[in-house]
């Protein structure tokens, strides 16, 4: 059975042995760790845009908190209400209007994720440590509104 794995030096198949090149290559002596690239600098227009999606950030951040109060006041007079009451009803628009107002800092953190995937992909990682902060940043203000907004609906949710 061992006889069929074993080639004739004039068979269709290639030898196994290491040939010469691959005894060179253990020879090349690579860096333990090569020094670190340095940042990219960033451009002017992508300062621009780093900008405008931060700014777009937090004016959904500012109308959130601004309507924050007033979406609590109206679950709390609906607390205990069933949903075929007005309170209700009101509550859940005040909920609704509130997750309306977080949508520039949602629309902000999406296109910050869609510049710093094109970017990486690309291979142009000139400001990342930016758009990766922006990033981070917007991701926590966005997680926040989130929960804020969960524990509104929780409240209003039968027990």
């Amino acid at each position: 059975m061992l006889g069929g794995c074993t080639t004739t030096p004039d068979s269709d198949y290639p030898s196994l042995a290491r040939r010469p090149i691959e005894m060179r290559a253990q020879a090349v002596n690579l860096p333990a760790n090569p020094p670190p690239a340095l940042p990219e600098p960033v451009t002017a227009d992508l300062a621009t845009a780093i900008l405008a999606l931060d700014r777009d950030g937090m004016a959904g951040s500012a109308a959130f908190a601004a309507g924050l109060p007033a979406a609590q006041t109206a679950v709390a007079a609906a607390r205990g209400a069933g949903p075929e009451s007005e309170a209700w009803v009101l509550a859940q628009l005040a909920i609704s209007r509130l997750d309306q107002d977080r949508a520039p800092t949602t629309l902000a953190l999406a296109e910050t994720d869609r510049v710093l995937g094109a970017r990486g992909v690309a291979g142009d990682y000139a400001g990342a440590a930016e758009l990766a902060a922006l990033q981070a940043r917007l991701a926590a203000i966005a997680a926040d509104q989130r929960a804020t907004l969960d524990r509104l609906l929780g409240a209003l949710t039968p027990r």
